[in-house]
């Protein structure tokens, strides 16, 4: 049987200082990105392709429905011209 140390089982100081400092800076990379202009562009790109994918999945859904509509009687038609 193995048995585990206790320093395996608490982080050392400087693994927790080089965490820390890995969060901090990603926090000050992620608000520096924010606050730059080319982000505010990037931004602004991301809400209209948001906003084009939705209109795009909305029209896929209502052109479905008609689609399906329309084969269903143009079955119906062909059905009953050939009088079954």
């Amino acid at each position: 049987m193995v048995l585990m140390s206790e320093r395996t089982l608490k982080p050392s100081m400087e693994q927790i200082t080089s965490n820390t400092m890995t969060k901090q800076s990603a926090r000050n990379a992620v608000l520096s990105f924010l606050t730059e202009e080319d982000a505010t562009t990037a931004v602004e790109y991301a809400v209209m392709l948001a906003l084009i994918v939705l209109a795009c999945i909305g029209s896929v859904g209502v052109l479905s429905d008609r689609t399906s509509a329309s084969f269903d009687d143009s079955a119906d038609a062909i059905t009953g011209a050939f009088g079954s």
